[in-house]
């Protein structure tokens, strides 16, 4: 029986035993997402079998990847940071659920992503789909994307507004996003929110802030000054009585 220690399976397994690395990745790997490093690149791929010699992966194309078990490659285990993730055509919002698991790697039992809006796109489609391997190449996708720092914005312009009406959501930094005005149809409004809770809006002119606890985290997101123009922030501690005016038209 072969010791294999530098492998790529070894760092992840601590096996020394080949037969026991391919038993142990396959138990803790199987339907979940781990990183590669090769040629200068980093990508992520979930897991699907080991088969004649090879581990094979599913990318986030659907392409299988297969490496032979002797491949000088890197593996790493990535993590799915709770925040809110953009891709070309949806805004996410995706975290780790925080018990203990016995799976490594990233998969749909000890993770969570979900669409901030929902939309009939592809995309989306994959990501509610029944079968594990549809979901995870949404989430590979999305590693990548945030890995390039892709669809990460670094100020607040017409630019994001113009993706956040075209699409109906985008995240701004980890913690805020932003949505269409569900209540009206004003294409100038937009909902702030503070992980998946609604706390406020976004105006021509002002930040309007519903949950006044949150006051310095606005200030501290530098995102939310990096504009043309500086936005005074205006706190409503109560819930007035023409709520429904106020979601609707931004004023009070």
């Amino acid at each position: 029986m072969s010791i294999l220690t530098n492998t790529a399976w070894y760092k992840l397994t601590e096996r020394l035993y080949e037969n026991d690395q391919i038993e142990e990745f396959q138990k803790k790997f199987q339907k979940t997402i781990v990183g590669f490093k090769k040629d200068n690149q980093t990508f992520f791929a979930t897991f699907k079998e080991y088969h004649h010699e090879h581990y094979h992966f599913l990318d986030e194309h659907g392409v299988m990847l297969s490496y032979h078990k002797d491949d000088p490659i890197e593996v790493f285990v990535p993590r799915l940071h709770k925040g809110f993730y953009n891709s070309d055509s949806s805004t996410y919002f995706c975290g780790r659920v925080p018990e203990r698991q016995w799976k490594h790697g990233i998969n749909l039992t000890n993770s969570y992503c979900y669409p901030l809006v929902r939309y009939q796109n592809k995309e989306q489609f994959c990501i509610d789909a029944d079968t594990s391997y549809e979901s995870l190449k949404v989430i590979c996708k999305l590693l990548k994307l945030r890995h390039l720092d892709i669809y990460r914005p670094n100020v607040l312009n017409e630019e994001v507004f113009d993706l956040c009406g075209n699409r109906g959501a985008f995240g701004l930094t980890d913690k805020f996003a932003i949505t269409v005005n569900p209540y009206n149809n004003k294409p100038n409004i937009y909902l702030l929110y503070y992980y998946q809770f609604p706390i406020g809006f976004i105006t021509p002119t002002e930040y309007i802030l519903c949950v006044q606890a949150l006051y310095q985290e606005l200030l501290d997101e530098k995102l939310f000054w990096n504009s043309g123009s500086i936005k005074p922030i205006r706190i409503i501690a109560k819930v007035p009585n023409n709520w429904r005016i106020l979601i609707e038209t931004g004023k009070k």
